[in-house]
């Protein structure tokens, strides 16, 4: 352990196995624990059947991923948020630019086309004249209110509220 060769300590724990010295196998994985690449020490284990002395160092090996990951997290929560909060703050500027000076939405006027026509009022005495080319249009109200029974309630009443 205070060489800090992997090497060498890779070296240790394959000549315990050699001479069956399972608890100084287990000795050698806990004082080298920076130095042992967990592939090394779970192989060895697994080869010579000793499950029970590497599990200490599978498992201090587990916290020390755990603790690791979860810092790494942390740190990257931390930069989202505030990558989060300024592209929130870019968009809102850029909705700011949409308004006028009064900060509400810009007012909107119906288009050529887009303003509903209105057929001229008959005479008394004379019949309703067509238009031309304007015939009955989908999703208009016809004169007179909507139709009783089409999914809405005659003028004035509530519809029921049943289940």
């Amino acid at each position: 352990a205070e060489s800090g060769d992997p090497a060498h300590a890779e070296e240790m724990l394959r000549f315990f196995c050699d001479v069956c010295d399972k608890e100084c196998f287990c000795a050698t994985l806990y004082t080298c624990y920076q130095e042992i690449k967990p592939d090394v020490a779970i192989e060895l284990a697994w080869r010579n059947n000793y499950a029970d002395f590497v599990m200490p160092y599978i498992i201090q090996y587990a916290r020390h991923l755990h603790d690791k990951v979860e810092a790494l997290e942390k740190k990257t929560s931390t930069k989202e948020a505030q990558e989060t909060a300024e592209s929130d703050a870019n968009a809102a500027a850029a909705a700011g630019m949409m308004y006028d000076n009064y900060n509400g939405p810009p007012m909107l006027t119906a288009g050529p086309g887009m303003m509903p026509e209105y057929a001229p009022q008959p005479q008394m005495g004379m019949p309703p004249m067509p238009q031309a080319g304007m015939g009955p249009q989908i999703g208009m109200v016809p004169p007179g209110g909507p139709m009783p029974g089409y999914g809405m309630p005659p003028s004035g009443q509530m519809p029921p509220m049943g289940f």
